[in-house]
């Protein structure tokens, strides 16, 4: 018998195994597992979305999964009007291996994709113009798309985002702006879409039909106000690269503007009748070339809009708000509001949110409710149901406020001084010029102790919200902005300018004298980041109303208009 015939006899009946592995195509293995091979598939194309960023559109910005960091364009960040770069000494290696400074870091960016709002950081770094034209310029890498809880499924080309269990689904195939497969392509037309940037009246209608589509309370109101992350740690310096390259200025407003009093008129720092300011309508032609040239100098120290506000350095001035000792803690709820109210408030927080003056909060030691004020005309004498004449101010909106009574009654008084409104206005009498000054939401210019920022906490409709900058209603907060100013023109006060709270007044016994002081104060507003309300600064006078009196070269006098209202209140009958 052969010597294998054993082995060929125990493998035939099942007693032998042999182990290994055989080899065997594509095809052959598709007929053994009874299973078809998946279609095969093209490329789907760059995964984009539509996002916005303050008033910035963004069609396609790219979702890279292989990207540490979210990048965006020197030009695309020249047009974030108000926007700052922190220092950063980080160095951007590229896909192709070649390294790139980082020119700064815009920390806490509000993103906004469909109805979500995304808190993000992107570092700024220079391209060529037809490298930030294309959509791989921007793009998100994985902290925001971690932040967005982002799903990408590339064989459905959709993008999934979540914000809270809230999912938005964007089809990649819809936004593309060709098809994706090109083999049989001939032509294309491809349409860009207008460009055009929204003004401050436009968004506020635009928010005021989403809420009466939408209604206020509803749950897809609540998803606008996107949880933002926490409060800056420690408010930066700008990069130097900011100083070389001053941000634009924001346009003019395009409300209405008011009609002036005698004696004043509208002109313009900008081109083709922009960023108006209010003057002396008796100067002559010379002395206005001059003021002009003045106010053009320091043009970032006047503000037109909120999102001109910077904020003053926080090494010059911060709000802290220091709690007595064994002092409780309180959580208020909510107060009720109605639909009308809840309109404003919306309005005012969303606001509030993309100026970054308020961040998300999603548990705090103190909570205190919103408190909604009405806004009242002056002192009308109208007729009641009797035929009686009685004095009353008519309601023409309502305001935003925060009862903050619980917090201030724990917080430690400060006993800062305040000027002698007397000693002020003698000072001023007999001047020849001024020029009065006011300073834009004065409190929202000063940054809060970011370990006291909890402690400004407020709670409606929307969710629970704190301040990162000085809010109004808390106690010591005119005691601190008065400290603030002083502490800026402390070298000036007495010599060229009297300061109470958020109202500077610049004089002088002429013309020359005046201006000297006024190009001084504006110089150290704009070197000190305070900004300037233009539709309350008048520039270069002869006189003007100060705490409710008027000076002048005649000396002080009574405001004539607070007098007639008196004068025409019905006699008391009781």
């Amino acid at each position: 018998m052969p010597p294998l015939s054993r082995f060929i006899k125990d493998f035939i009946a099942g007693k032998a195994k042999a182990d290994g592995k055989i080899c065997i195509g594509e095809s052959v293995s598709a007929v053994i597992q009874q299973k078809r091979l998946p279609s095969k598939r093209t490329d789907p194309g760059m995964f984009t979305l539509p996002i916005e960023i303050r008033e910035v559109r963004i069609e396609h910005l790219m979702c890279d999964l292989g990207a540490s960091i979210n990048v965006l364009p020197y030009s695309v960040y020249q047009r974030l009007v108000g926007a700052r770069l922190m220092k950063t000494k980080v160095v951007i290696q590229l896909a192709d291996r070649s390294c790139i400074s980082s020119v700064g870091v815009l920390e806490n960016v509000i993103v906004k994709v469909h109805d979500f709002l995304y808190p993000t950081d992107f570092h700024v770094i220079r391209m060529s113009e037809a490298e930030s034209a294309e959509s791989s310029g921007v793009l998100l890498g994985r902290p925001f798309l971690r932040t967005a809880k982002t799903l990408i499924d590339v064989c459905e080309g959709t993008i999934y985002l979540d914000y809270h269990g809230e999912k938005y689904t964007f089809n990649i195939d819809v936004a593309m702006k060709k098809p994706l497969d090109v083999e049989n392509l001939h032509s294309v037309d491809v349409f860009e879409p207008l460009k055009k940037d929204l003004t401050d009246q436009e968004i506020s209608e635009a928010i005021m039909k989403f809420c009466q589509a939408k209604g206020s309370a509803g749950p897809s109101s609540t998803a606008q106000l996107a949880s933002a992350e926490e409060a800056l740690k420690e408010p930066n310096q700008p990069t130097d690269e900011e100083e070389k390259n001053p941000l634009p200025q924001a346009e003019c407003p395009t409300k209405k503007l008011k009609k002036l009093p005698p004696g004043l008129k509208y002109a313009y720092l900008g081109e083709n009748e922009t960023l108006p300011v209010i003057i002396n309508n008796q100067l002559t032609k010379e002395q206005e070339e001059r003021l002009m040239e003045v106010l053009g100098r320091n043009k970032k120290a006047i503000g037109w809009t909120l999102s001109d506000l910077v904020g003053i350095s926080p090494d010059l001035c911060m709000h802290h708000i220091r709690l007595e000792e064994g002092a409780k803690s309180h959580r208020d709820p909510q107060r009720k509001l109605n639909p009308n109210m809840q309109e404003e408030v919306m309005k005012e927080v969303l606001k509030l949110l993309s100026l970054w003056i308020i961040y998300s909060v999603a548990d705090s030691e103190w909570v205190s409710p919103v408190h909604m004020v009405p806004k009242k005309s002056g002192i009308q004498v109208v007729t009641n149901m009797k035929n009686k004449l009685v004095p009353t101010r008519l309601v023409t909106g309502w305001r935003m406020c925060i009862d903050y009574r619980k917090p201030n009654t724990a917080t430690k008084k400060d006993h800062f001084p305040l000027p002698f409104i007397d000693q002020m206005l003698e000072r001023l009498a007999g001047k020849q010029y001024f020029s009065f000054l006011d300073g834009y939401s004065g409190y929202f210019q000063i940054y809060l102790d970011p370990e006291d920022q909890e402690k400004t906490t407020f709670t409606c409709p929307f969710g629970t919200y704190a301040y990162r900058r000085m809010s109004f209603g808390l106690c010591n907060a005119p005691e601190t902005f008065q400290r603030c100013m002083m502490s800026i023109f402390s070298d000036l006060l007495e010599e060229c300018i009297e300061i109470f709270m958020d109202d500077f007044t610049v004089y002088g016994d002429s013309f020359e004298t005046c201006l000297h002081h006024l190009d001084i104060v504006m110089e150290r507003c704009r070197s000190k980041s305070l900004v300037l309300n233009f539709e309350k600064c008048h520039f270069i006078v002869s006189e003007g109303i100060v705490l409710r009196h008027i000076v002048s070269e005649r000396g002080i006098q009574v405001d004539q208009a607070k007098v007639d209202v008196i004068a025409k209140l019905p006699h008391p009958t009781n």
